[in-house]
C-alpha cells in the first residue's frame, strides 16, 4: 500500500523521536539534605531557617568574609532553604577532617546513564568548603577519624567560580572527587565538559560524611552535561513548610 503523505509520516516520526530524546535527556532526580534515613554520630544536624552561622574558619587559611565597609563579618544569617530546613555541622571549627560521622540517603534513579549531580550549599570560607561522599557503599566502609585516605569515600570541594571566591549565600556546586571514581576535580567540573557518574536505574544509597563546616540544602541530578542550575534554575519539588503539599519551585527559587 502506498502512503499518500510519506513526508508527513516522516515528519511525525521525527517529532516523536525528538520528544523521546528530550524526555530522556530531561530526566532528573533529587532529595533534600534533611531527608536522610540513617545517621551515625551527632555532627550532622538538621537546622531550620532563620539560622545564625559563624563566619570563622582556619585562621591561617580562611578567606574571611568582609562587608562593603571592609569590616570582618563574624556571623551571617541563612534565612531561606527548600523546606525551610538544611543540614550542617555547627560544632565544627572549620578544621579538617571531621570525625567520621555520617548520614545516609536512599533514592531512586529513573534511567540508566551518565548523571551530573549538584548540591545546593554554602561554603563561607576557603577552609569550610568540603565534605566526603560515597555512592552505594556500606556504613562499615567509613572509617572514623581522617577520611581523606579512605578509598570508599571522595572529597567534594566547593568552589564558586574560582578557588578565591567564597560566599555566605546558597550556590549550586557540581559533584567532584579528588581520588575517584572519576577524574572530576572541582575546577574541571565548573566547565561544560564536566564528568558525570554512571548510575543504573533503580534504588541507590548515598552517604555524606562530615569534613569541614559547610551547609547543604539539596542534592539534584540531571543527564544534561552542560546544564548549570546557577544559570538556569532547575525544576525541583519541595515542601514549604515541611509536611504540606509539595510544589515545584524551579523558576521561583533560582538558588543563587
Amino acid at each position: 500500500m502506498r502512503l499518500r503523505y510519506p513526508n508527513l509520516l516522516m515528519l511525525v516520526s521525527l517529532v516523536i523521536l525528538n520528544i523521546v530524546s528530550y524526555e530522556a535527556s530531561g530526566q532528573t532526580f533529587q532529595f533534600q539534605a534533611e531527608d536522610f534515613v540513617e545517621q551515625q554520630g551527632p555532627s550532622w544536624e538538621i537546622l531550620n531557617v532563620p539560622y545564625t552561622a559563624a563566619a570563622s574558619g582556619h585562621a591561617e587559611r580562611a578567606a574571611e568574609l568582609i562587608d562593603s565597609d571592609g569590616n570582618k563579618i563574624l556571623e551571617y544569617t541563612i534565612d531561606e532553604a527548600f523546606g525551610d530546613a538544611f543540614i550542617g555541622d555547627p560544632s565544627s571549627d572549620g578544621g579538617c577532617c571531621g570525625d567520621g560521622d555520617w548520614i545516609k540517603y536512599e533514592f531512586s534513579v529513573p534511567a540508566t546513564g551518565t548523571w551530573y549531580i549538584w548540591a545546593r550549599a554554602i561554603a563561607p570560607t576557603r577552609a569550610e568548603n568540603a565534605w566526603h561522599w560515597g555512592l552505594d557503599i556500606d556504613g562499615s566502609d567509613i572509617e572514623a577519624g581522617n577520611n581523606d585516605q579512605n578509598p570508599s569515600l571522595n572529597v567534594w570541594d566547593l568552589f564558586e567560580g574560582s578557588q578565591f571566591t567564597w560566599s555566605s549565600d546558597w550556590m549550586w556546586y557540581p559533584i567532584n572527587s579528588r581520588n575517584g571514581p572519576f577524574p572530576g576535580l572541582e575546577v574541571d567540573q565548573l566547565t561544560e565538559n564536566r564528568v558525570g557518574l554512571e548510575i543504573s536505574a533503580g534504588s541507590h544509597t548515598w552517604h555524606v560524611v562530615d569534613r569541614e563546616r559547610a551547609y547543604i540544602d539539596m542534592f539534584w541530578a540531571t543527564m544534561e552535561q552542560a546544564l548549570n542550575p546557577n544559570v538556569n534554575a532547575p525544576d525541583v519539588v519541595s515542601v514549604e513548610p515541611r509536611g504540606k503539599i509539595a510544589a515545584k519551585w524551579g523558576k521561583i527559587k533560582r538558588g543563587f
